[in-house]
């Protein structure tokens, strides 16, 4: 499956088509993109689901409105158990901050395109 990635910036060497199976960039860093994560589910305008990281998910409200959901996974079977507390406790905790206040971002940046 196939679909455009709306308001996203063409890179001169890429498409912005996402396909199962191909990746999605990350660390949009001064120098590029340094690393990929691999694309597991794309359910277009619902949900897209990146391997090893988590999902992006989409869920229609009542009354016209729509509800973004971020899950990530902190833990993997051959990560021992300390290194997955210490990953939460100085990552994620910072992390979940920063998180929440770019969906705030967004949701500001979406109710002020529909007024």
């Amino acid at each position: 499956m196939v679909a455009p990635v709306a308001g996203i910036e063409q890179h001169p060497r890429r498409s912005a088509v996402v396909r199962v199976g191909g990746t999605s960039l990350r660390n949009h860093a001064k120098g590029g993109c340094h690393d990929t994560m691999a694309i597991e589910v794309i359910e277009p305008y619902r949900a897209l689901v990146l391997k090893n990281w988590g999902a992006f998910v989409l869920v229609p409200q009542p009354g016209d409105r729509t509800r973004l959901l971020i899950r990530s996974t902190i833990s993997h079977e051959r990560i021992p158990a300390w290194a997955t507390a210490l990953n939460f406790t100085l990552f994620e905790l910072p992390h979940f901050i920063m998180q929440r206040r770019m969906l705030l971002g967004i949701k500001a940046l979406a109710e002020q395109a529909t007024t």
